[in-house]
């Protein structure tokens, strides 16, 4: 079975969804890291809190200036990287040719994938909070079976 995606068309989507969440994850991170709230951003932003909500909701569609806005407002420069494509994109027909000496790498590659990794586990760890938090309202799943409907075992918990 194949994972990704299965041509050139979905292999976009998959990008620009991927992009679009590691800026809002990089953002919340960044709200964690300066003991800032969505209210507080909005405020210094001078911008409604309902706009910073938006902008890191599943249906933002964020532009190269609200990115710019927002980490201005934490006091921080947005950076952004490139890495090469995973071989499923490649194999969707995105096979793309990089000249590699217009580009400048880090001198320390190995630190720098020791931070990404770091980053990571704390994006899992914030997400899985922020599922634990979200799913206040817990009902035992029902399975149908010939003793009439007895809840589930209860799943356990995930620590963060």
């Amino acid at each position: 079975m194949k994972f990704g995606p299965s041509n050139a068309e979905e292999a976009l989507v998959f990008a620009t969804e991927e992009l679009k969440a590691d800026t809002q994850y990089e953002i919340l991170r960044a709200l964690a890291n300066a003991g800032m709230s969505q209210a507080d951003l909005a405020r210094k932003l001078g911008v409604s809190q309902a706009w910073v909500s938006q902008a890191l909701s599943d249906d933002a569609n964020l532009t190269i200036d609200t990115i710019a806005k927002i980490f201005l407002g934490l006091g921080l420069q947005c950076h952004f990287s490139s890495q090469s494509v995973q071989p499923h994109y490649a194999q969707a027909g995105m096979a793309v040719k990089l000249d590699e000496s217009a580009w400048t790498r880090p001198a320390m590659d190995s630190v720098s994938a020791v931070a990404r990794s770091a980053d990571r586990e704390t994006t899992t760890a914030m997400l899985m909070r922020a599922i634990n938090s979200s799913c206040r309202d817990r009902r035992p799943v029902m399975m149908q079976n010939d003793n009439g409907g007895k809840p589930a075992p209860r799943q356990p918990r995930v620590a963060a």
